[in-house]
């Protein structure tokens, strides 16, 4: 697996992937070449390049840890290419771009993941079952929110076009409405408070 992004995520990204079975992570990408070069000597890479197409040979999958306007661009040339893709959120900012990226991966018989990884905790997907079993009733409402504390001067929190707390955190707070609920929905409205 090759890494695009060599900022703050992708950091934990790398030690973490150590204790997955089956993968190992061989390279990263970054327009920065020196960015690219520290990242790529820190974590003892066997190849850290500023030219995506040398890193797309080098890989069966990517993990896309880099700005968020940049996201859809490498998923779409990384699926076109027949690479699985692991693509921090948000994975693109529109509908139609999301949906071209999972008929891409469908096409290429690949996989396109967004990075929302409570969806996989064991406790989240027990907490689910639960809720769908009826055990506690039938379900009429889900409220969600997801709190943390981070740096309130940070590119994705303080970015006026590609950033914001709903594009950092919505993901987070519609997965447990959507996996309860359904998508078979009649309306959605988002409201944004001061």
């Amino acid at each position: 697996i090759g890494v695009v992004g060599t900022g703050r995520i992708a950091v934990r990204f790398v030690p973490e992937a150590k204790y997955v079975s089956g993968v190992m992570v061989n390279s990263v990408y970054n327009p920065k070449i020196e960015s690219a070069k520290e990242f790529g000597d820190q974590f003892e890479l066997d190849l850290a390049t500023d030219d995506f197409n040398a890193f797309m040979k080098e890989v069966d999958a990517i993990y896309i840890a880099s700005p968020h306007q940049t996201h859809y661009e490498y998923a779409k040339r990384a699926l076109e290419q027949g690479k699985h893709v692991l693509c921090e959120k948000p994975l693109a900012f529109k509908r139609a771009e999301a949906e071209e990226l999972f008929a891409i991966a469908r096409e290429h018989g690949v996989v396109l993941l967004e990075a929302i990884k409570t969806a996989y905790c064991p406790g989240f997907v027990q907490l689910v079952g639960i809720a769908k079993s009826g055990v506690i009733g039938r379900i009429c409402d889900v409220e969600a929110c997801f709190t943390r504390i981070a740096n309130i001067h940070s590119r994705e929190r303080t970015d006026p076009k590609y950033g914001g707390a709903f594009l950092e955190y919505s993901g987070n707070v519609l997965m447990p409405i959507i996996k309860i609920l359904g998508t078979d929905y009649q309306s959605v409205t988002f409201d944004s408070f001061d």
